[in-house]
């Protein structure tokens, strides 16, 4: 079994994807698989099939398109590389030394401009009143950052490790909130069954082809939003969260305007406060997938315990 599965989800042509394949090949661990998803017939010109293996999946999301990759997937740690990006030299070594923690869920590599210097993203972050935001701050690669650090919630769609048994356990992303929402909520439900996320300044991967903004609109995003806000609002601070929430939906609102979405998504949010289950449903999902993990954690208990008995006997 490889310690690393490399997924690079493509839901373009072979063009899009072709730069980041060539860099991730060439600066690639020893011990690890290299999966390319894609949404596009692809017929393999370069004979790349004994290093690369090439999955074809019909999907109009990223995140659809990595859950088709963590299925298979075979690797301990499963590392994301969004199209547009350059991964460089020896950028896993560090962010898989985290793994280590049995606890640690998640790492955030860095992406850098072209220009190698200026920071297109940290990780993400989930303001209270419920809206994602990139972090983006430069001072997170200076010395004595940990604080800020220590604020980001989790890596984005774009770029991420992640423990593949947590994934599993979680049932991957959540597609029905959208990639504009897939990352934050993964994040979100990692920290609620208390596994830990983890930025690495020294992971570095550089974009030189910048990714187009998602920005969904209209009911499914006005739903997926709110239904987000309210499934970690208590968790973080009713009162506060409630607050900064309407100046939070406000100020989505008013990036809408002047279009129509902003009818459907108000109504999707209104809809998303009348599903009184809903709630419910995903705290019986995060009960399920701690559970899982634990049961997963007792095994491997269980088998260190006999394999140690085994060596005191053979001694």
């Amino acid at each position: 079994m490889p310690r690393l599965s490399i997924l690079i989800p493509c839901l373009g042509g072979a063009a899009d994807f072709d730069a980041t394949l060539v860099s991730v090949l060439q600066h690639r661990p020893a011990d690890c698989e290299v999966l390319v998803i894609h949404s596009e017939s692809y017929d393999d010109p370069y004979a790349l099939g004994h290093e690369v293996r090439f999955i074809e999946r019909r999907s109009d999301s990223l995140a659809g398109l990595v859950n088709a990759g963590l299925e298979a997937a075979r690797g301990q740690v499963l590392h994301v590389v969004g199209c547009g990006l350059e991964a460089t030299e020896h950028w896993t070594e560090a962010a898989l030394g985290h793994f280590a923690d049995p606890d640690v869920a998640a790492v955030s590599p860095i992406i850098h401009a072209n220009d190698g210097e200026s920071l297109v993203a940290a990780g993400l972050a989930w303001t209270l009143g419920g809206a994602r935001t990139v972090i983006r701050d430069s001072r997170i690669i200076s010395a004595g950052s940990g604080r800020r650090k220590a604020s980001i919630l989790g890596p984005t769609l774009a770029a991420a490790f992640y423990r593949r048994e947590v994934l599993i356990a979680l049932c991957g992303f959540d597609a029905a909130v959208g990639d504009e929402l897939a990352d934050v909520s993964l994040a979100l439900d990692m920290r609620a069954i208390g596994r830990l996320h983890v930025c690495e300044t020294s992971s570095k991967l550089i974009e030189h082809r910048p990714r187009p903004a998602v920005a969904s609109r209209g009911f499914g995003s006005g739903l997926a939003k709110e239904r987000l806000f309210w499934r970690h609002a208590s968790a973080r601070g009713l009162a506060v969260s409630l607050g900064l929430h309407a100046p939070s939906v406000a100020s989505d609102i008013l990036r809408q305007l002047p279009s129509l979405s902003v009818l459907s998504s108000l109504v999707g949010r209104c809809a998303a406060l009348v599903d009184f289950g809903a709630l419910e449903r995903h705290e019986r999902h995060l009960a399920a997938a701690l559970e899982q993990l634990r049961s997963l954690a007792a095994e491997r208990k269980a088998e260190q315990q006999r394999l140690t008995g085994t060596r005191r006997r053979a001694a």
